[in-house]
């Protein structure tokens, strides 16, 4: 045998084990006979070719490849590459489940018992697909139970322990207690807040009444007095027209500048009565909406009570003035340190009035 053929035949052998070390680590093994089955699932999140396959712990194969279902993307179809010598039943089902809680899928076998004759799956079958969540995938239904009252009972602990540090003075410095005594002086100060906050709406409702009812009379007397300013509105327009209407005939006709000059003249008045006419539009306008009660004169003029008060509001502040004129120590007195009995002044002017 030559050199050639050796090299030949050796690089054939290395090639050769090379694929079946490669295959053997994904879960292949070309010496035996696999079956291949085909599941149907909605969703194969995290799930990779060449996931193993699992059946009571045991690895049986691995998934062979992924692909939607021919022009149907709303399924996707998963190809299991299943141990030749396992004997899968038609009713076993393919749960897709997790590994663990770092993530990654894989595919579980869920049968009870081996099959024998027709009832077991054929190679290119379809099997039923089992989609598990994580919950699902890590425990076992018949478990969650217990799961849950030992749960229960480690929170039920925890409770009691937080009760008797509350109730014990010198557990004042643990967290969870300063967080607990935080939390009730918070909520404590909030509904001193509001209380205080409910106090001073309650203190401001009289003067703000009383306001109101002051621009109530002064928007009052605006609309009593309302037919007087529109016939002051219409003799003014009346009077832009014929204004506006007016023609300026030259007297000098032999003189071409005066005649410019009064032209130059006609045309700045014109545009002058222009601007007026829009000005009495827009003071119209503003007519129309105090009488409608628009805006903050508009509500003066309608609302007797605030404009009884605003009159009450500015009786009250002439009488504080003449008052600080009057007897200016009674004021002064508060600056000084020290301490002047108060005295009634003999013509009290709030008395008077």
């Amino acid at each position: 045998m030559s050199n050639e053929t050796k090299i030949g035949l050796m690089a054939t052998i290395i090639i050769a084990a090379f694929i079946w070390g490669f295959k053997f680590i994904q879960g292949k093994n070309l010496f035996s006979q696999n079956n291949i089955f085909y599941v149907e699932y909605d969703d194969v999140s995290e799930l990779q070719a060449s996931a193993p396959i699992f059946k009571n712990g045991l690895q049986i194969g691995t998934v062979a490849d992924i692909s939607f279902k021919g022009d149907d993307m709303e399924k996707v179809i998963v190809t299991l590459d299943v141990d030749g010598d396992l004997k899968v039943p038609k009713t076993a089902t393919a749960d897709l489940v997790y590994m663990g809680v770092m993530g990654g899928r894989g595919v579980y076998l869920n049968f009870s018992k081996p099959c024998s004759g027709d009832d077991c799956a054929q190679s290119g079958d379809y099997l039923n697909a089992v989609g598990k969540g994580l919950l699902g995938s890590l425990l076992d239904p018949n478990e969650i139970p217990a799961y849950i009252d030992q749960l229960s009972s480690g929170a039920k602990d925890m409770l009691k322990q937080l009760n008797a540090a509350l109730g014990d003075p010198n557990s004042a410095n643990e967290p969870m207690v300063k967080i607990v005594n935080n939390l009730s002086n918070t909520l404590a100060n909030l509904s001193k807040t509001t209380e205080e906050l409910n106090n001073l709406m309650a203190g401001s409702a009289g003067p703000l009444k009383r306001t109101l009812q002051n621009v109530e009379g002064l928007t009052a007397n605006l609309n009593n007095n309302n037919d007087k300013i529109t016939a002051v509105l219409a003799n003014t327009e009346t009077m832009t027209g014929k204004l506006k209407d007016l023609e300026l005939k030259p007297t000098i006709d032999k003189t071409n500048g005066t005649i410019e000059s009064a032209k130059k003249t006609m045309d700045e008045l014109r545009i002058t009565l222009e601007k007026a006419n829009t000005t009495f539009d827009g003071f119209n306008k503003l007519l129309a909406g105090i009488e409608a009660g628009e805006g903050t004169i508009g509500k003066l003029a309608k609302d007797k009570a605030l404009y009884e008060k605003l009159d009450a509001t500015l009786k009250e502040v002439e009488l504080l003035m003449q008052d600080f004129r009057l007897n200016p120590k009674r004021y002064t007195r508060i600056l000084s340190k020290k301490e002047t009995p108060y005295e009634a002044p003999v013509n009290d002017p709030a008395k008077n009035n």
